[in-house]
């Protein structure tokens, strides 16, 4: 006997009971499903033409990887046909800014003692707060980090 995948159960149940109705039989949703091996809302639905519910990215709480979000980015540069950084040439030019003078500035907390990150991904739409609850009192640290658009870096500083 041919071993099925799930979907095609579903076919050969919904093919049977729709040739035992044409031929004047009435084979039960919940016959064909024990004898099939698939779910008896799934053909109900299915029989009564229900739409299937696809979730979407956000509900299924897949984020999205960076590798993702860069073809996004690069795709919607494409299709301005525009280089990202032309605005930023163009004050620089204008206003006499030296690349050494550009920095940028970045700041992570992390709790002390907290081998594991932890990341809690809710809907937008959700109204309940999210909450990641971690046992017993914890101290926080924060890092700071800054270079400048030449390369040359401010040692870090860490806050304890």
């Amino acid at each position: 006997m041919p071993i099925y995948a799930p979907k095609d159960k579903i076919i050969l149940a919904l093919e049977a009971i729709q040739s035992t109705r044409a031929g004047g039989g009435k084979l039960s949703i919940a016959r064909a499903a024990t004898t099939y091996g698939v779910s008896k809302s799934t053909l109900r639905d299915r029989i009564n033409a229900r739409p299937r519910r696809e979730l979407t990215q956000p509900q299924r709480q897949f984020p999205l990887r960076l590798a993702g979000v860069e073809d996004i980015a690069n795709t919607l540069l494409w299709v301005r046909n525009k280089e990202p950084f032309v605005l930023l040439r163009n004050m620089t030019a204008k206003y006499g800014i030296e690349e050494g003078d550009i920095y940028n500035f970045d700041e992570t907390g992390f709790m002390m003692g907290v081998i594991t990150a932890s990341i809690v991904v809710t809907r937008a739409d959700k109204r309940s707060k999210a909450k990641s609850v971690q046992p017993g009192n914890c101290k926080w640290a924060i890092v700071i980090k800054c270079i400048n658009s030449g390369g040359w870096c401010i040692p870090s500083f860490v806050i304890v």
